[in-house]
C-alpha cells in the first residue's frame, strides 16, 4: 500500500476509467497530479495482483524525481527500487524505474516476472521508431501520462500508443485544473518586438519563396516537399532569433526581479548572449542547456532550486520534467509553433503554491501574433490579459 494524498476528483474519475481495462492514457496538464494518478494505478494493480511495476521515463532527471517521489513521499523503501543505474536482475525488485534510452534496448529481459504493469510517463516520447521498443511484451496493465499526447506530425499515437498503452481515459486540461485550484492563478502578457531592416527583408523574401513552392506544389497536387519543409524553417529561425528579443528580455528581467524567473529561448548562443547582457547589468544568473557539461548543469539547477541565483537561462532541456513550485515568473523569450513544446513551459510555471500568482511573459513578433491571440482565448481562468507594443 502506497502512502498516497487524497484524490481530486478528476484522479477519482480517471481511476474508475483505468480499473475497468487497466489500459489508458491519462492526458493531464503540467501541474495536475499525473504522478500521483500513477501512484493510484499502481497502487491498485500491486494490491490486487503483488505483482511488479516497470516505470519508463524520457530523462534521467525526470527519473530521478519518481525515485525521490516514490521513496520519500509514497513510503517505497529503496530497496525495492532498481533503476538503469544499476545492473538489472529479473527478480531482485518490486520496481524498475527505467530512462527510454535503456528500456528500449532491455525491456524483453525483465518479462520473466510474469504479470507486470508498465508505465510511462510523457509518453508522446514512446512513439518513435526506436522508442517503441520500449513498449514491447505482454503486460498486466498499462498506463500512459502526458500533458500532450498526440503527436503533431505523425500517425504514431493512434497507430502506436493507443495500441500498446490504452486510449486516453482522461482529458484534464489548464481551464479546468484553473478553476479547480490544482494550478496556480496567472497574468499572462504578450510583448511585440519588431523585426530590424535585415531580418524583415530576409523574412520578406523567404516569404515570396514559400508562396511559389506552394503555387508549385498545388500544381503537382501535393500538400508538401522537403523543400518546402526547409523554407519554412529557415524563415522561422529568422523570427525565433530576433535581434530585438534580447534587450526586451533583459528589460523584462530586470523588471520582474527580486521574483524567481526562468526564461525560455530557442537559441543557446542567445542566451549566453543574454547571461552576459544581464550579468553586466549586476543580475547574477546562470544558464542550462545540452551543450553545457554535467558538473554545470548541476551547478545551475542547484543554485537556482535553492534561490542562490533568481534567473535560471534554458533552452528545451527544462521542457519535461521539472518541477519547482516557487518558480514565479516565466518569460518565453523566443517560442515555438509546437504546441506540445509551449504546454510544457507553461507547466513549469503554473506549478501550484499557496498565496502564489505567477506571471507568464512571451515576447513574440507580428508573424506569431496570430497563434498568441488563439492561445489566449483559450485561457479564460487568467487573471489578466495584456498586449505590449
Amino acid at each position: 500500500m502506497l502512502n498516497l494524498p487524497t484524490p481530486r476528483k478528476w484522479q477519482t474519475t480517471a481511476l474508475a476509467a483505468w480499473v475497468g481495462k487497466r489500459k489508458g492514457i491519462a492526458k493531464v496538464v503540467t501541474g495536475g497530479g499525473k504522478t500521483a494518478f500513477a501512484g493510484m494505478c499502481i497502487s491498485n494493480f500491486v494490491d490486487a495482483n503483488n505483482r511488479a511495476v516497470v516505470i519508463v521515463v524520457p530523462t534521467t532527471a525526470l527519473r530521478d524525481q519518481w525515485y525521490a517521489t516514490m521513496t520519500a513521499n509514497w513510503g517505497v523503501a529503496t530497496e525495492r527500487i532498481i533503476t538503469d543505474k544499476t545492473k538489472i536482475s529479473t527478480t531482485d525488485w518490486d520496481f524498475l524505474l527505467l530512462v527510454i534510452n535503456t528500456a528500449r534496448d532491455n525491456i524483453t529481459a525483465v518479462q520473466s516476472k510474469g504479470n507486470m504493469m508498465l508505465v510511462v510517463d510523457e509518453c508522446h516520447r514512446a512513439g518513435s521508431t526506436v522508442n517503441r521498443n520500449a513498449l514491447m511484451g505482454e503486460w498486466g496493465a498499462t498506463l500512459g501520462l502526458s500533458a500532450t499526447p498526440e503527436r503533431q506530425y505523425d500517425d504514431f499515437f493512434e497507430s502506436i500508443l493507443v495500441p500498446s498503452l490504452g486510449p486516453i481515459i482522461i482529458d484534464y486540461n489548464y481551464s479546468q485544473a484553473a478553476k479547480d485550484g490544482v494550478i496556480a492563478k496567472f497574468k499572462l502578457s504578450n510583448h511585440l518586438v519588431q523585426f530590424t531592416d535585415d531580418e524583415q527583408n530576409d523574412y520578406s523574401a523567404y516569404t515570396k519563396k514559400i508562396s511559389v513552392e506552394y503555387s508549385k506544389l498545388k500544381k503537382e497536387g501535393l500538400s508538401s516537399s522537403t523543400k518546402l519543409e526547409r523554407l519554412l524553417m529557415k524563415r522561422a529561425t529568422i523570427s525565433k532569433n530576433a535581434e530585438f528579443r534580447l534587450p526586451v528580455a533583459a528589460a523584462l528581467v530586470e523588471k520582474v526581479l527580486p521574483k524567481k524567473t526562468i526564461l525560455f529561448h530557442e537559441s543557446i548562443n542567445h542566451i549566453e548572449a543574454l547571461a552576459i547582457v544581464l550579468q553586466d547589468m549586476g543580475i547574477d544568473c546562470r544558464t542550462y542547456h545540452s551543450k553545457m557539461s554535467e558538473v554545470r548543469r548541476v551547478e545551475s539547477l542547484s543554485l537556482f532550486i535553492s534561490g542562490s541565483i533568481e534567473v535560471l537561462l534554458t533552452c528545451r532541456a527544462l521542457d519535461e520534467g521539472f518541477d519547482l513550485p516557487d518558480i514565479e515568473v516565466g518569460i518565453i523569450a523566443s517560442m515555438t509553433k509546437s504546441p506540445r513544446q509551449r504546454i510544457q513551459r507553461l507547466g513549469r510555471i503554473l506549478r501550484r503554491l499557496d498565496g502564489k500568482i505567477a506571471e507568464i511573459k512571451t515576447i513574440h513578433t507580428i508573424h506569431e501574433e496570430e497563434l498568441l491571440t488563439s492561445e489566449a482565448e483559450g485561457m479564460n481562468e487568467a487573471l489578466e490579459i495584456k498586449w505590449f507594443g
